[in-house]
Order: C-alpha cells, then sequence, then structure tokens
C-alpha cells in the first residue's frame, strides 16, 4: 500500500506563478524596460547572493534585521539581497573605470527577498525593475529619474496615480543642528512613516531610544523626567520659553527645600541645560514637534513649498534644500509633465538609510481598492563611498515593485502574445518526418510552432495561424494555412511558408 504524503506548499510569502500570472508579470518588464532603453538605460544584472556587510553598511536596522542571511560553507556571512541599489554600488566601483560610462546609466529586473509579515501586497519573495543614474548631480539628474517614473506609468497605462517628492537635506541638517546623536536620528528617520499617523508611535519611539540608550548615569534623572511629563501635558509645540515654564512649574510642585544649599535660579538653569544639551528625550520632543509641522505643511507645490520654506526660515535652517526642490520642479515643468499629479511632503523618509537629497515614492490613486505604493527612490550620494571607501559619487535611482503593479493591472493587460505559439500544426495524414521538416524551418526564423505529434492538438481559439497538412500536401511539398476562424485556407509552397507567416503575423 502506499503512503499518502502531504504536499508541499510553496513557502510563506513566496508565490508560484501560472503561465497567465508569468506572462503579467513579463508583460509589466518588458514595459519597464523599454522605458529605461528609451532613456539611454543599459541592462546589468547582480547576484542574488552577496555579502551581508554590503547591506549592514548602508541600508539600515530595519532592513538589515529582515535579511536573510547565514554563513555559507566557507564561513562567510552572505545573504539574499533585499534590495538592489547597494549591489548596483558595488557593481560600479568594480567596473567603472573599465566598462561604464559616465554618466553610467543602468537599469536592472528580478527577485529580492526580506523576511516581512506577508500582507496584501507585501512578501518575502519580490520582484524589482529599476534604474540607477551613477555620476550626474544635480536637480536636472533629479528630475530625469521622476520623469523615468511618470514614463514608465504612462506606458503600463495608468491614469490615475501620485508621486510624493521629499528632501531629506531639511531633516539632516534639523537633526545636525538638533545634536541628536546618530542612533536617536537613525530611529526618527526609521519611524518617520508612523511619526506621521495619530497613534502612540512617539510612545513606542521614546522607549525604543530608552532601550538603546540603556541606563542614564544622571542623579536628577527624576526631576528631568517630570519636567518632560509636565512639558508634553502643557504644551504642543517645544520651545526654549516652554521648557522655563516647564521647569519652573515642576520645582513649584516639588516644593524643594533649598535651605544653605544652591539657589534656586541656578538649580533651574542646570536643569534647563541637562535638558536642552544632555538628555535626548527633550531633544527627541523638539524633533517631534518639528515634525509635526512639516508634515501639517505636505500638500500641492507651489503652497506646500511655501509653507515649509516659512517653518525652515523660522528654525534657522538652510533654504537650500527648499531651492532645489523648487528647481525640480521647474524641470519637470519645461519637460511638459503634468504636475498635478505631484504633491510635496517635506517631512517624507524613506526605510532605507543610505538616501542623503530627493526621495520620492509613488502611489496607485484609483477608487478600487487602497492606495498602494508602486514605485520609489531618490538621491543617494554617499553610498558608492560607504560601498568602497572612494571619493564620493553623485547617485540617484528608482524602484518599480512589479507584484504590486499587477495587482493594479491584473486584466488590463494584453499577454495574448507572451504565452501564445504563433502557429498550429494540424495532421491531416502527413508523415512525421514533414511535420518536423515544416516545425524547424518555421522556427529557425523565429516563429514559435506547436506540433501536438501524435496527440491531440490543444485549443486554437488564441492561435493566429493553423497550417493544415495531409499526405496529399506532402507529396505536393505545400501545406494549408489560414488565418484562425478565417476560410478557406491557402495553399503555399514550403519554401515560401515562413515569409508569409511572418507576413501574416506583421512580421
Amino acid at each position: 500500500m502506499t503512503q499518502e504524503m502531504d504536499t508541499i506548499e510553496p513557502v510563506r510569502g513566496a508565490s508560484d506563478l501560472s503561465p497567465s500570472d508569468w506572462a503579467e508579470l513579463e508583460s509589466i518588464r518588458s514595459k519597464i524596460a523599454l522605458v529605461f532603453q528609451q532613456y539611454g538605460y543599459q541592462a546589468i544584472d547582480v547576484p542574488v547572493l552577496e555579502r551581508t556587510e554590503l547591506f549592514q553598511r548602508n541600508a539600515g536596522t530595519g532592513i538589515t534585521a529582515q535579511t536573510y542571511s547565514f554563513t555559507d560553507r566557507g564561513g562567510t556571512d552572505v545573504c539574499l539581497r533585499p534590495e538592489f541599489t547597494a549591489s548596483i554600488a558595488r557593481f560600479y566601483t568594480v567596473n567603472s573605470k573599465s566598462s561604464l560610462p559616465t554618466p553610467a546609466r543602468l537599469y536592472y529586473s528580478g527577485p529580492a527577498f526580506r523576511y516581512e509579515e506577508p500582507t496584501h501586497a507585501t512578501y518575502r519573495q519580490y520582484t524589482e525593475s529599476g534604474a540607477e543614474l551613477i555620476g550626474c548631480a544635480g536637480y536636472t539628474a533629479d528630475a530625469e529619474i521622476l520623469q523615468l517614473a511618470c514614463s514608465c506609468m504612462t506606458e503600463l497605462g495608468f491614469q490615475d496615480y501620485q508621486v510624493v517628492v521629499g528632501h531629506l537635506g531639511i531633516l539632516s541638517e534639523f537633526f545636525r543642528d538638533l545634536g541628536l546623536s546618530r542612533r536617536v536620528e537613525s530611529l526618527l528617520r526609521e519611524s518617520l512613516e508612523d511619526l506621521r499617523q495619530p497613534s502612540d508611535s512617539i510612545s513606542d519611539l521614546r522607549a525604543a531610544i530608552s532601550t538603546c540608550r540603556g541606563s542614564v548615569d544622571n542623579p536628577s534623572m527624576g526631576i528631568t523626567q517630570q519636567v518632560l511629563q509636565t512639558l508634553n501635558q502643557n504644551t504642543e509645540k517645544v520651545t526654549d520659553e516652554a521648557i522655563k515654564a516647564a521647569v519652573a512649574s515642576t520645582l513649584d510642585r516639588l516644593e524643594i527645600d533649598y535651605g544653605s544649599g544652591r539657589p534656586r535660579a541656578a538649580i533651574e538653569q542646570r536643569l534647563i541645560e541637562r535638558l536642552t544639551r544632555g538628555d535626548e528625550s527633550l531633544l527627541l520632543e523638539k524633533a517631534y514637534a518639528f515634525l509635526q509641522e512639516l508634515f501639517a505643511a505636505a500638500g500641492t507645490p507651489p503652497a506646500s513649498i511655501t509653507k515649509a520654506l516659512s517653518i525652515i526660515k523660522q528654525f534657522g535652517l538652510s533654504t537650500s534644500s527648499i531651492d532645489e526642490v523648487e528647481s525640480i520642479f521647474d524641470t519637470l515643468n519645461q519637460a511638459g509633465i503634468d504636475l498635478s499629479k505631484f504633491t510635496f511632503n517635506p517631512a517624507m523618509g524613506r526605510g532605507l538609510q543610505y538616501y542623503t537629497g530627493f526621495v520620492f515614492e509613488v502611489f496607485s490613486t484609483d477608487e478600487t481598492s487602497n492606495r498602494l505604493q508602486l514605485c520609489g527612490g531618490g538621491r543617494y550620494d554617499d553610498l558608492i563611498e560607504k560601498v568602497s571607501g572612494s571619493s564620493s559619487t553623485p547617485a540617484a535611482g528608482l524602484t518599480f515593485g512589479l507584484e504590486r503593479l499587477r495587482i493594479k493591472l491584473t486584466g488590463l493587460l494584453d499577454t495574448s502574445r507572451i504565452n501564445t505559439p504563433d502557429v498550429l500544426l494540424v495532421n491531416k495524414g502527413a508523415s512525421t518526418k514533414y511535420l518536423m521538416e515544416i516545425a524547424n524551418s518555421l522556427r529557425a526564423s523565429g516563429i514559435r510552432v506547436v506540433n501536438p505529434l501524435n496527440q491531440p492538438p490543444p485549443s486554437s481559439d488564441c492561435i493566429p495561424v493553423l497550417i493544415s497538412v495531409s499526405s496529399k500536401e506532402e507529396s505536393e511539398q505545400t501545406s494549408l494555412v489560414q488565418l484562425t476562424n478565417s476560410k478557406p485556407p491557402d495553399t503555399v509552397p514550403l519554401d515560401q511558408l515562413s515569409s508569409l507567416i511572418s507576413a501574416l503575423l506583421g512580421g
């Protein structure tokens, strides 16, 4: 008796593709590749297996925590690539002097892997198609990346989509002036999307920062925490005046007996200094207040740019990042891009930590399903230096998620010609040898042929050309050719068959 075995299912978060599924994905991939080629980008490929260090240096803790990594038999720490850009940067450092033009325009497509919780449109194995512009600085290069994204959306047939543009230079300058540690700044960047939502995200972030800092050697921490609690209860905007008021209120409430010790004014000043300079909890509150103002400024340009400009001037920051964004939009406008599809979010972040300048994401906005991110990218001028130790190289790029595009485009793509043969041979009594001769002759001309041999023929509904061959045609070295559902067939000599069918197929 044979023992029944359980069916082996795909790994969770990975999917099989049927012929029709694959045809849809391939249609999307080829349309995107066509646009990349039209802009002068060259196709390359990089290994699925990379050294783990490549992503640990650059991607940020959020991505590296999701990486499929292991030690191979040779003792090397390796991983399945979680994204492509770091691999492209590595490729560029190896090949830039020998085989690549300057600037280098490169594109790619293939699978990537992250250990995420699988949900709607989120997978552990997924397909990316993207492009990188390396060696070209400035807003015109940034505008080319955005124009490339819009051209791909148009080629795919999207009418309803939104492009959200940001610039990390705004936050970088503010965090630098604030004096945040790199760890806290990294946590803030990774939490930007959560902090935008009305939730307990700021409390969660405080807890994460407390955990990563460990215990703090500060004898007055009990008082400073009470000051912070007072500050949070009494003000929505953290300013120097609000800090002074919170310190005074806390000391009043504690009814401290100063006796012959330090006067109250000195204690107040010491607490203010500790809070504003040495305690990252307060710095976090300041950063949170700044972010909330930036979030509120998001919207359609130029109004959103004007609001953001007012905020950064209020905080004494440089306007250079806003100036770059304005130049990008002006260049897009000159290129004829529809700016009504664009919004500006001055507090926008990306999950990957290597971005340095402008960033963007493309979302679907149709009414048939939830808003879905389809593409993202930006400028990463420091990545190649981090990968190779060489000098800084300007670079920008974009990436599309093909599975997400397929969700939005299912039923809208014409995939009939991708997996469908051009010709079906129908045997009406000819020999196998003659059928093989016809099939091989057509295939040598690039025509796709199904020869069912002695098996029942497949459905011919979608196959454009039928060739019937009987013993009579074989003796005359001809065949009967007809378009599907078109009668009567034409008798065609064997030596003219390939050219006729190519003409019928429009080749």
